[in-house]
C-alpha cells in the first residue's frame, strides 16, 4: 500500500514596527504558464519597499538559449488589475496590491499612505511570449538599477531575477509558483522558521537551494566578509525538501536572500527552475507570536495512515481527515488562518473556527496521479498591531510507491518506442485501446518489463503486476500517441545563369537537426551553386523525417517584345512582352507595368522570371502616321434648305456622321464630322457646323376669336416675329391675301384651315395654321309633325351637327321622356302622345364652354 508522510515545521515571525527604508525593489520573482505549443504567459512579481522610488507600467524581461536557438526579442510585459489581471493598467497608483505585514487598523499608517509604519507594494507584470522551439536551457532574465543597501551585500549592486526552462524534457511544463509573505519583517535574537510555500501546478518535485543574488546574467553580487549565497546570514540553513528556512538572527538590517526552487518529474528529470530573490527585514520587536508548538494532529480519521505530529502516509485514492488547533500566549490577540492547502492537494477542504484558540479541520482524497511527495503550509497570524506576529506550519504528505507504467509519450508513425514498469513483478500488457496486442507484429512481448512496440495509431497499454505487499496498485496505464508528424516540404529550386549566381533554400523552422545529401550544407539555409538532387534530413524531439528536391539550371524564356510597331496620332501603340513574369523595366523611361502605352521610339525590357532570373528582350523601333482632315465650303442656310461641304485633302476613305461615305455631301443645318483613312489605316476626324439664319416665327389671331358667321367680315392680325418682309394668307375656302392685317368674308358654313406662311429678310419662312369654325345660330322649332306624311316629321333643329351637344324632353309633369348624347335630329316623338313638351338643350362651343337652351316643342300627329 502506498503511504503518505505528513510532517509539520513551525515556522514563525514576528515583524516590528520600525520601518526600513528602501530604494526601489525589494524582491521578485519569474513564473510562466504553458498556454500551447511554444506558447508561455510569463509573470514577473516585484515587491517595491513604499519608502522608495516608483514603478513603471511596463517591464522588459530577456530571452536566451544554448541550443542555438533564435531568441525573443527583449518581451515587454505590462502591469496588471490586481482585481483582473486580464485588463492592463495605465495608471501605477491604482494598479498594486500593498503587502504591509501590518494589522488592518494600521494598514492606513504605512509609508505606502504617507504613514511612518514599514510599507510594500506588489505589483504584478503578465506578457505572452512565442519560443522559436524546445530547448534545455532557456533562460528568462529581468534586471533593474539598483538594489537597497544591506548588511550582506557590498554596495548597491543592480537587482537581477532569472528562471529556466528545460522544454525539450516537458513541451507544455507549467513553474512553480511562490504564495508566502513576500518580504518577511522578522526580530533579532528570535529563532526564525520561514518558508516560500512553493507549490507546483503540475504536481512535480521541488527541490530548495541558497543560491547567490546576481547583478547581471553572468556576475554575482559581492558578498560582504561572512557571507555567501549559500550562507547570507550566519546559521541558516535550508531544508532542500520542504523548503523550511532556520536561523536566529543577531543584527538588525536588510539581508539579500535568493532561494532557488528547481522541479523534477517523476523520473527525475529536471524541467526548470524558478528563483526568488527577497529581502528578510531583522529589527528589534517585543510581540510574541503564535505558539509554534500547537497545530499537531488530533483527531485523525480515514484510510491514510499517521506517521507523525505533522506527516500522514497514503495511497492514491485513500483519504484523511483531522483536527489541528493553534493558540497564542497573549490572551487578548485574534488568531486567523491562511493555508495553500487547496492548491497543493487538488480536491482538498478546510474549515476553522474560534479566535483564540483557533480550531483547523483539513481533509483530502488521493487522486490518480498524485506526486510522492507533497508538502503544505498553514500560518497562523495572531493580529497584533502595528506588526503582527505570524508562525507557519508545514505539513508533509507522501503519496506510497505502485505500479508505474512512465508518462504518456508522442511517437512518429512508422517509429519504435520501448515501454518501461517500475515496481512490477511478473507484469503482463494488454492494450484497451487503439491496436490489439500481436506479439510479433506490433509488440516484441507481452510478459516483460520493457517490450518494443510499434503502433499504427494512438494506443492506451494496460500493465498488470502480481500482488506484493507494500504496493499501493498493482495496475497502470500508459497512452502512446502515434502523430502524422510534418516534415519540411522544398519546393524544386533553379539557378539563374550567369558566374556566382545560386539557389536560396529553407528547409523550415522548428526542427533540432539538419543532415544535408551531399553534404554541401548546414542548418536550416542553404545557397545551392550546382544543379543536382539533394536530400535533407530533419529531426524534431519525436520523429526524423527527409526530403528530397532538385535544383536545375534556369531555362531562357527569350522575352520577346509583342504589340504593334506602327502606330497612328492621337492613337499610341501599347507593347508588351511574351510570357509571365514577376518584375518589368522598360528602357527608355523605366515603366514596371507588364504592358506600356507609348509612342515613337526605341525600346526593351528587362523582366524577371518566376525563378527569380533576369532577361533582357528583343529592341523594337515604333513609327508612326498622321492624317489631318480639313471641312470645306460650309456656306449657312435656312432651316430646311441644303449645302454641299466636303473633306480635303484626298484620303483613302470617309465615313460622314450621317453615313456618306464620300469626299462631298449635301447636308442641311447641323454639326457635322467625317472620319477619314489614309493608306496606312491611320484615321483623323473633321469637324464642321453649318449654320442657319434666323428662323421667322410664324403667328396671327383672328377676331371673333372663336367662331364667325358667314356673310360677315372677319379680320386677321399677323402676330408674327422675325423681321417678316412677306405675308400669304390662305383661308381655306380659296381665298387668299398677301397683306399682314387682311379681312375675309365667308359665305358658306363649316370648318376651314387658315394658312400664313411668312418670310424673312434672309428668304427664311415659317408658317403656321388653325382651323375657324363659320357657323350661323342654332334654330329651334316649336312643333313638329310626326304622322308620317314625310314633312316635318322629326324634331330638327338646324346647325345642330356642328356641335356636341345633350337633349333632354320633359312632358309637363316633369317626367323625361327622351335624352339623347349628341341628337342628330332624328326623334319623331315615338312613345309620346299631342301636347306640349319641355326640351332642355347643352351645346358646346368652340372654346369649351357650355350653351343651355330651353324651351317648348309641341307635338301633332
Amino acid at each position: 500500500m502506498k503511504k503518505i508522510t505528513l510532517s509539520l515545521i513551525a515556522i514563525f515571525f514576528i515583524l516590528s514596527a520600525n520601518s526600513v527604508s528602501a530604494s526601489h525593489v525589494s524582491g521578485g520573482d519569474i513564473t510562466y504558464t504553458c498556454i500551447g505549443t511554444n506558447q508561455y504567459e510569463i509573470t514577473l512579481k516585484l515587491y517595491r519597499d513604499c519608502s522608495g522610488v516608483g514603478m513603471s507600467t511596463t517591464a522588459s524581461v530577456s530571452f536566451t538559449n544554448t541550443c542555438g536557438l533564435s531568441n525573443p526579442n527583449n518581451v515587454s510585459l505590462t502591469l496588471r488589475d490586481p482585481n483582473n489581471l486580464s485588463n492592463t493598467c495605465t495608471s501605477v497608483a491604482t494598479c498594486n496590491t500593498e503587502v504591509s505585514q501590518l494589522c488592518p487598523s494600521q494598514a492606513g499608517n504605512s509609508s505606502c499612505n504617507g504613514g511612518s509604519l514599514p510599507g510594500m507594494q506588489e505589483y504584478i507584470y503578465k506578457g505572452v511570449v512565442t519560443l522559436s522551439g524546445p530547448c534545455n536551457s532557456w533562460t528568462i532574465a529581468y534586471n533593474l538599477c539598483c538594489r537597497n543597501t544591506t548588511v550582506n551585500v557590498s554596495g548597491q549592486p543592480s537587482y537581477h531575477v532569472e528562471t529556466t526552462m528545460n522544454s525539450a524534457n516537458d513541451p507544455c511544463n507549467n513553474s512553480a509558483i511562490f504564495t508566502a509573505q513576500p518580504i518577511p519583517y522578522i526580530c533579532v535574537n528570535n529563532p526564525v522558521s520561514y518558508n516560500l510555500g512553493a507549490i507546483d501546478p503540475d504536481g512535480d518535485s521541488l527541490y530548495y537551494t541558497l543560491i547567490s543574488a546576481k547583478s547581471n546574467a553572468t556576475t554575482n553580487v559581492t558578498y560582504n566578509v561572512g557571507y555567501s549565497g549559500a550562507v547570507p546570514i550566519p546559521g541558516i540553513t535550508i531544508n532542500n525538501i520542504t523548503g523550511q528556512i532556520n536561523f536566529t538572527p543577531t543584527l538588525i538590517g536588510n539581508f539579500i536572500v535568493v532561494v532557488q526552487v528547481e522541479e523534477f518529474d517523476f523520473f527525475g528529470a529536471s524541467l526548470g527552475t524558478v528563483a526568488r530573490d527577497f529581502q528578510f527585514v531583522v529589527q528589534s520587536c517585543s510581540n510574541t507570536p503564535p505558539n509554534p508548538s500547537g497545530g499537531v494532529i488530533t483527531n485523525f480519521s480515514g484510510t491514510a495512515t499517521q506517521t507523525g505530529p505533522y506527516s500522514i502516509e497514503m495511497c492514491v485514492g485513500e483519504n484523511f481527515s483531522f483536527d489541528a488547533v493553534f493558540s497564542d500566549p497573549n490572551p487578548g490577540d485574534s488568531l486567523s488562518m491562511t493555508t495553500n492547502i487547496t492548491s497543493v492537494l487538488a480536491g482538498s477542504s478546510f474549515s476553522s473556527s474560534g479566535s483564540n484558540p483557533l480550531a483547523a479541520s483539513f481533509s483530502w482524497t488521493a487522486p490518480a496521479g498524485s506526486g510522492a511527495t507533497l508538502s503544505f503550509v498553514v500560518t497562523i497570524n495572531d493580529g497584533a498591531c502595528p506588526v503582527p506576529g505570524i508562525n507557519s506550519f508545514t505539513y508533509t504528505v507522501t503519496i506510497g510507491a505502485g505500479v508505474f507504467a512512465g508518462p504518456d509519450q508522442i511517437i512518429c508513425t512508422g517509429n519504435t518506442y520501448q515501454l518501461q514498469v517500475f515496481n512490477a513483478t511478473n507484469p503482463v500488457w494488454t492494450s484497451v485501446a487503439g491496436d490489439p496486442i500481436q506479439v510479433g507484429t506490433n509488440i516484441s512481448c507481452d510478459s516483460c518489463v520493457n517490450p518494443v512496440i510499434t503502433p499504427s495509431q494512438t494506443t492506451t497499454y494496460v500493465v498488470t503486476s502480481d500482488s506484493v505487499g507494500g504496493l499501493c496498485n498493482f495496475t497502470d496505464t500508459v497512452t502512446i500517441t502515434v502523430l502524422n508528424a510534418t516534415g519540411p516540404s522544398i519546393p524544386d529550386a533553379v539557378i539563374c545563369p550567369g558566374p556566382g549566381n545560386f539557389a536560396s533554400i529553407n528547409v523550415g523552422s522548428g526542427y533540432t537537426n539538419y543532415t544535408w545529401t551531399p553534404a554541401c550544407c548546414v542548418g536550416q539555409f542553404a545557397n545551392i551553386f550546382n544543379p543536382g538532387t539533394y536530400i535533407v534530413s530533419v529531426d524534431t524531439l519525436v520523429c526524423t523525417m527527409t526530403d528530397t528536391f532538385v535544383v536545375s539550371l534556369a531555362p531562357n524564356p527569350s522575352p520577346t517584345i509583342t504589340g504593334d510597331i506602327f502606330f497612328c496620332k492621337n492613337e499610341n501603340t501599347t507593347l508588351g512582352i511574351n510570357g509571365n513574369y514577376t518584375s518589368y523595366t522598360w528602357s527608355p523611361n523605366g515603366e514596371t507595368d507588364s504592358t506600356i502605352t507609348t509612342g515613337i521610339g526605341t525600346y526593351f525590357a528587362t523582366v524577371i522570371d518566376t525563378n527569380g532570373c533576369t532577361w533582357n528582350s528583343d529592341t523594337v523601333i515604333v513609327t508612326n502616321s498622321n492624317p489631318q482632315a480639313f471641312i470645306n465650303n460650309v456656306d449657312t442656310v435656312c432651316p430646311g434648305n441644303q449645302t454641299t461641304i466636303s473633306v480635303s485633302p484626298s484620303f483613302n476613305s470617309y465615313l460622314w456622321s450621317n453615313g456618306e461615305t464620300t469626299q462631298s455631301v449635301t447636308v442641311g443645318a447641323g454639326n457635322f464630322d467625317v472620319i477619314v483613312t489614309d493608306n496606312f489605316g491611320c484615321i483623323d476626324t473633321a469637324y464642321a457646323t453649318v449654320p442657319n439664319y434666323p428662323v421667322p416665327n410664324a403667328a396671327f389671331s383672328i377676331n371673333p376669336d372663336a367662331q364667325g358667321q358667314p356673310g360677315i367680315p372677319i379680320t386677321f392680325t399677323d402676330n408674327s416675329s422675325g423681321n417678316i418682309v412677306a405675308w400669304l394668307w390662305s383661308f381655306g375656302d380659296g381665298g387668299t391675301s398677301s397683306i399682314q392685317n387682311p379681312t375675309h368674308i365667308y359665305q358658306s358654313l363649316g370648318y376651314f384651315n387658315v394658312i400664313l406662311v411668312v418670310e424673312n429678310a434672309n428668304g427664311c419662312r415659317d408658317n403656321v395654321s388653325r382651323e375657324y369654325f363659320v357657323i350661323s345660330e342654332l334654330i329651334i322649332p316649336n312643333v313638329f309633325t310626326p304622322n308620317g306624311d314625310g314633312f316635318n316629321d322629326l324634331f330638327v333643329i338646324e346647325n345642330l351637327e356642328f356641335f356636341d351637344n345633350n337633349l333632354k324632353i320633359y312632358n309637363r309633369w316633369g317626367t323625361k321622356v327622351f335624352e339623347k348624347e349628341n341628337y342628330k335630329n332624328n326623334w319623331d316623338g315615338n312613345g309620346v302622345s299631342d301636347g306640349t313638351y319641355f326640351f332642355i338643350l347643352e351645346v358646346k362651343l368652340m372654346d369649351d364652354s357650355i350653351e343651355t337652351h330651353k324651351g317648348t316643342i309641341s307635338i301633332l300627329k
